[in-house]
């Protein structure tokens, strides 16, 4: 089955503050930009709002990005060096041990096969490198409930052309119709295993609240994820074994 470029036609549009998930990535990221020729790559970089947070706060570090989706990339320059590469079929197009820090957040829930991906951020970081990877939560507090009365918990998807698919009555509550190509949903142990069975070694794991809740119900999410295993999104670091 082909790649769809599911992001071709969204975009957030210019952003001046993180999201909460990013501010945990930036915040274990930053020990390792400290030193001098650091050097990251981002994963699944979409249109370069992380790497422009990350350019703010570590002006001398080296970044580079990867995605996909030409057209997200296409909205970012002058931040990284952008690579088109899709990751269900191709290698990231980087030398073995090229890089300190590896982030991809929110991309695994959306490959074909997370152990060649794994394998992948795996081989381009240099022994003893940082690997920092989110992905929206399947035992979100949320979906534990859903799971309860027979819906489909968020972020996972049944259809191709429509994520109302799954709602039944609730369908005309949800705000976005066109899926985004989630394949896959890990909660925490998952993932921590997932990445523990490629050699890696934990380093931390945080939740974080979802950007799209707003209002009173955000400081719930928020108040909520800092149990990881039931927050919204989760923020796993690990390394490499030197």
């Amino acid at each position: 089955m082909p790649t769809i470029d599911y992001y071709s036609t969204i975009s957030e549009g210019p952003r001046s503050d993180p999201h909460g998930r990013e501010r945990v990535v930036l915040r274990y990221v930053a020990p390792e930009l400290g030193t001098s020729n650091a050097k990251l790559l981002d994963v699944g970089c979409g249109d370069g709002s992380f790497l422009r947070f990350v350019r703010g706060q570590h002006p001398d570090a080296e970044l580079h990005g990867v995605d996909f989706s030409i057209q997200q990339m296409g909205k970012s320059t002058g931040v990284a060096e952008f690579h088109a590469v899709d990751l269900n079929s191709e290698p990231l197009p980087f030398p073995d041990g090229s890089f300190d820090v590896v982030v991809a957040a929110e991309v695994i829930e959306h490959v074909f096969d997370p152990d060649a991906f794994v394998e992948e951020l795996k081989r381009v970081l240099k022994p003893g490198g940082l690997c920092v990877i989110s992905t929206p939560n399947m035992n979100a507090w949320y979906n534990r409930l859903l799971f309860l009365v027979g819906y489909q918990p968020v972020f996972h998807e049944v259809s191709t052309r429509s994520a109302k698919v799954g709602w039944g009555r609730w369908a005309r509550f949800k705000q976005q119709d066109q899926p985004v190509g989630h394949l896959r949903l890990l909660n925490l142990l998952a993932l921590r295993e997932l990445l523990a069975y490629h050699g890696f070694e934990g380093v931390a794991a945080e939740g974080a609240p979802f950007h799209r809740i707003r209002g009173a119900l955000y400081w719930v999410d928020a108040a909520i994820a800092k149990r990881a295993s039931w927050a919204s999104d989760l923020v796993v670091a690990v390394r490499k074994r030197a």
